[in-house]
């Protein structure tokens, strides 16, 4: 199963959020799952991504019009790469995704 998510909080920042999206994704490639994780740029992220056994792209920041930019990348991805399901973690994300459906 070909997975992408998308969040507007991730590893290297530390919160709640970060956690339990960096959890679940484990979770899912343990069970076999090919994850792809959108995400926004950080100043400590290369070092992170190294460590995290899941693709992981950055792009622009969190925020709600950060969260429409994501949606564009997410449908271009979405159908060059054939996932079988969309994970939105985070409430940016998924309020962003409700307006333009």
């Amino acid at each position: 199963m070909k997975i992408l998510a998308v969040t507007s909080s991730f590893l290297p920042e530390v919160g709640g959020m970060q956690y339990s999206t960096h959890q679940t994704l484990l979770a899912l490639v343990k069970k076999g799952a090919e994850v792809e994780l959108i995400c926004p740029k950080h100043s400590a992220s290369t070092e992170t991504d190294k460590q995290i056994p899941y693709k992981v792209t950055r792009i622009s920041g969190s925020s709600y019009i950060a969260a429409f930019h994501h949606l564009v990348m997410i449908r271009r991805k979405w159908k060059q790469n054939k996932y079988d399901q969309l994970l939105l973690m985070g409430h940016h994300e998924e309020i962003a995704f409700g307006i333009a459906n």
